[in-house]
């Protein structure tokens, strides 16, 4: 790959949270356990 490579993502994890009772905080922690770098967590998202 040549060049600059950007990246951001926004996801609003509220209504899988509702339905499952997956949090952000699960996510993250899953991401991290397969090798991802976990995004920043922002919180409260309006």
């Amino acid at each position: 790959m040549t060049g600059l490579v950007a990246h951001e993502c926004i996801l609003d994890v509220r209504p899988i949270t509702a339905a499952t009772g997956v949090t952000v905080d699960d996510i993250a922690e899953r991401l991290i356990g397969y090798g991802f770098h976990a995004p920043t967590m922002s919180f409260p998202v309006p």
